[in-house]
Formats: C-alpha cells, structure tokens, sequence
C-alpha cells in the first residue's frame, strides 16, 4: 500500500491511498489517481510496485515528471518524496508493504438505548436519489450545478475504484477512504450483515488522524431508523436532536453530526455506511447526504456482484460465465466510455457555463447508468433459482408502469409508444416483480431495435383468452436475422454485438418458464419484430 498526499495544485489536501500494484495517475476519468490539474496529461504517469520497492514511471507526458525536482523518466519512489507533475505536488506519505487489513475490531452497535419511531430531520431513499440538476420553476443554480459536479467526480472516482483489482473488505475500505475526502468525517465504518447470524458486522473502519479511539459504538438508534425505512439519516446535531434524545448510545458518544446510509438491493438491505463528526455540528447538509447514499448505492453493487460472483463459482448453470467475460467486459466498457464523454460534456458546460450542454451530458450518464443497473438485475435474475412471489397481479397495470419508466428514452429518441391494453383483462397469480422485468427487457429492446430509425414504433398490447392471459411487444425495427432466431433465448447471445449482453431475453424466458408459460417471436426484416408472452391466469396444480 501507499498514500500520497496532495500538497500544491488544484487538489490540494486530498489523498490517495492504493493497494493495486500498479496505476496511472493524471487527469482522465478512467485513473486511479485523478487531478484537475490542467498542466497534467490525461495518462500522466504510472506508480508499480516492483519487487520491495515503488517506482514512478513517466508516460510521455507533455511537461514531464519531477521527484524532488529533478526530471525523471522513472525513479524509485520512497516515504518523504515529492512528486511533481504539471501544477500539482503529491507527498508520498507512507508506504506499507506487508498485507494490511482494514480496522474493524474497534466497532460495535450500542444496545443501551431503545429504538422509537421517530420522524427524521433529513432523509433520502436509496431506491430513488434526488434528480441533481432538476429544479421546479426554472434554471438550477449554480450551487446547485457546483454540487452536482463534485457528487459527479465523486461517484467517477467510486467507479474507478470498481474496475480496479481491488476486491472484498478492501475494496470497502477504499470506498471510505474517498468519503473522507470528499466529506468532513472524522470516523466512519461499512458494516455488513452476516449471512449465517443475520447480524451487523464491521468490514471496514476509518478515522482521522488525532481522533483517539479506543472503541466506536454507533447508535443502534439511528442504525434502526436507516434500517428499517431502507433511507438514507442526516442529524446535525444528535446529542440535542430531540428524535434521539432519549437515546444512551447518542448521548454516551457525544455525535454532533452523523450520517447513516443503507447498502440496500430492490429485495434487502446488505449493510449501511455510518459516518459521524463530534468536534462540530452541522458538518454535513443534505448534498453530503445526497453524496453518502450515491456512494453506499455504488458500495452496494460492488457487494452484490461480490455476492454473485461466489454463488456463481458453485453454480453449475453459470460454468460458461468464464467463456464470456470478454464479451461482458466490453459491453461495460462501452458503457463506462459513454458515461465519462458524458461527463466531460457535464464539464465543458460547467466551465463554459451552458447549462444546455450540461443537461445534455447528465442524460448521457443518466441513461447509460441504467444500463449498467439493468444488467447487473438481469445478472442477479438469471442466476438466482426461485419460485414466483405471485400475487393478485394485473398485467395491464405492470405494463402501464414499464412504459412510464421508459417513455421519457421513447421520447428523447422520438420513438412512438402505443399501448393496446385489454379492458377486460382478468388480474391473474403472477410475480409483478418478474413481469416488470421481462416487459422492461423487451420494451428496452423494441427501443434500441427501432433507434434512429425515425418513424420508429413499439406497441405493448394485452388479451385475456380462456385461462390464459397474452402479452404482445412489437416493433418495426430491421427484425433479426433468421440464423439467430432460434437462439436469442440461450444465455450470452445477442444481436447486438459489443452493445448487448445477451442475459435480457434469457431472463425473460426464465421468469416465464417459472410461470409455466410460454414465449414465442415472429419476426421479418419489412415489418419488423414481434415477441408474445401466454401465462396461465392461475397457477398449475
């Protein structure tokens, strides 16, 4: 491991902690190490560990490499040196070469108070965060698109963390580290529930320099309130704020700000991140809050891909995962390419102060953010052996829903959605969770099939016909080709190429094989596609 510390330049007072054994530091999104600094390359310059020692590497960099001011194409890096690139110096601060596990044993929940349902000062739900640059009546301010841009850079330095090799409760611990630099936190801790127990468990803990702790007890107040509401706790002031007053643990720890938020799935909640601040009150205001639960949601994919990743490795559907990591690897790839032009589209605009522009780029992150939440469901869905949660279900409502989620993408492509819903439809025993799935997958489809076509058009229709309920998408996109249509359903094909993952009709045939259904395509390339989902109304015996 080795941190460095940014001692001049426009990231002054940040730094960088890296367990990997090599990275890039410079300006473009994708580092590891990323400065603003407009001197400096975007590749700027590499740091690998070599054997027992640290070496800088300079990449061809426009105004070169400096270690204690002399210019270096690559040099050994130790505690003390000073690295200068373009504007910006960065201290090594230390340097850890044995295996150093994050701090967790100074952490537990204080049982010394008692949970009460009490209304909270601040809250944000996890499942939908708040719209950044939106403002009801108008332009947004430019505080507003200030805070938008730090929450954006934030959550690029989260993303880079994810493509780094850096895995499990280090991975955890990096993620905290960002908080802290980007938050006035002076303690903070990720706890996960344990599988076996179902209790909260400490797997990475951080504190600043001088914060004497002998041991960290969080309220299990203000854990239970973030827990059970499945939101996000902003106090400013826990030990006066009369929703927690009554609370011993509170008062025992003297927090005079603290935010707590879950690391929840559409199903469960797997942790919360809890950061607090006793020297001050009102460290943090409702933008860090909105920051936290960003970052807890990035946190909470990482865990659940973990998840999956080891359930995968026992799972004997899944042995071909192997043979198609290269595909997947590329389809997140074009993703994370999409999302950072549309971030640097965000900081031209922001520079320039076109708000136009930085509309423009939010709905390219926004959009591809989607696809990155969509497969990883798609991936969980799949992989997950299950029986339908049914319930009294009206598919005619659930298509409703899945074609407001998709209207606004509809409208920004200029696509036609029509929706031929039977008046008369009977509500069957379905899962309305894995109905929304599989229309949201073809609905998703049909739009891509149809995009740039200019006339584009995606019909949702339903029919009721004896004990059986029908659900048609069409659209008059190019239609697919007639070798693949017998093997659109298999895992991992696609028709998409590099742009698709092959898991969206897989998941659909699934979901409706666990209905006892059937799906069926017609499709020709002068009228385009059309998919037919026949589910039984109720369940066979």
């Amino acid at each position: 491991m080795i941190e460095l510390a940014v001692v001049a330049g426009p990231n002054t007072g940040e730094s960088f902690r890296a367990a990997e054994e090599s990275f890039i530091i410079g300006r473009a999104r994708t580092n590891r190490v990323i400065l603003l600094d407009k001197k400096v390359s975007g590749r700027h310059a590499e740091i690998s560990l070599q054997g027992d020692k640290y070496v800088i590497r300079d990449l061809g960099s426009t105004n070169g490499t400096y270690v204690n001011g002399r210019a270096v194409r690559q040099a050994q890096i130790r505690p003390g040196d000073e690295v200068r690139v373009g504007q910006t110096v960065l201290k090594v601060v230390a340097i850890d070469l044995q295996e150093e596990e994050p701090q967790t044993g100074r952490v537990r929940i204080s049982d010394a108070d008692a949970y009460e349902h009490v209304p909270v000062h601040a809250r944000l739900s996890s499942e939908r965060p708040p719209p950044i640059l939106d403002e009801e009546g108008g332009q947004p301010s430019m505080q507003t698109v200030v805070e938008a841009y730090h929450n954006l850079f934030a959550m690029y330095e989260v993303a880079s963390l994810l493509q780094s090799n850096i895995r499990g409760d280090r991975l955890l611990d990096e993620i905290l580290g960002l908080i802290f630099r980007n938050l006035r936190a002076e303690r903070g801790v990720v706890m996960l529930f344990d599988s076996e127990t179902g209790e909260l468990t400490p797997r990475a803990f951080r504190s600043r320099p001088g914060v004497d702790e002998s041991e960290m007890r969080i309220s299990r107040t203000i854990v239970n309130e973030v827990v059970e509401k499945r939101q996000a706790v902003l106090t400013t002031d826990a030990t006066v704020d009369e929703r927690f007053s009554q609370s011993d643990s509170v008062f025992q720890q003297d927090i005079r700000s603290a935010m707590c938020a879950p690391l929840s799935t559409r199903d469960r909640v797997l942790g919360i991140i809890y950061v607090d601040c006793r020297s001050e009150a009102g460290s943090f205001k409702r933008s860090d809050l909105e920051q936290l639960t960003a970052m807890a949601n990035e946190a909470c994919v990482a865990v659940e891909n973990q998840t999956l990743h080891e359930a995968n490795l026992k799972a004997e559907r899944l042995a071909a995962v192997g043979q198609t990591v290269a595909g997947l690897s590329h389809y997140i790839k074009n993703v994370l390419t999409c999302m950072q032009a549309g971030s640097d589209i965000v900081v031209t605009g922001l520079d320039k102060e076109q708000m136009e522009s930085v509309r423009k780029g939010w709905n390219i992150v926004k959009r591809n953010e989607r696809k990155i939440a969509d497969l990883a469901l798609n991936m969980l869905s799949y992989s997950t052996e299950r029986t339908p949660a049914r319930a009294p279900c009206n598919l005619n409502q659930v298509a409703e829903d899945v074609v407001a989620d998709i209207k606004p993408i509809a409208e920004a492509d200029g696509t036609a959605l029509e929706l031929g819903l039977d008046p008369d439809l009977p509500a069957g025993m379905f899962d309305p969770a894995g109905m929304h799935r599989c229309l949201l997958n073809l609905l998703n489809n049909a739009l891509e099939a149809v995009r740039g076509k200019g006339d584009g058009r995606v019909v949702v229709a339903t029919e009721s016909g004896g004990d059986a309920i029908s659900v048609r998408i069409a659209d008059n996109g190019p239609g697919i080709p007639p070798d693949l249509q017998t093997k659109i359903f298999d895992v991992f094909v696609s028709t998409k190429g590099d742009a698709g993952t092959g898991l969206g009709l897989a998941v659909v045939r699934k979901i409706v094989h666990e209905h006892t259904g059937e799906i069926s395509v017609r499709s020709d390339p002068n009228t385009g596609t059309e998919f037919t989902l026949r589910l039984p109304i109720e369940p066979d015996e």
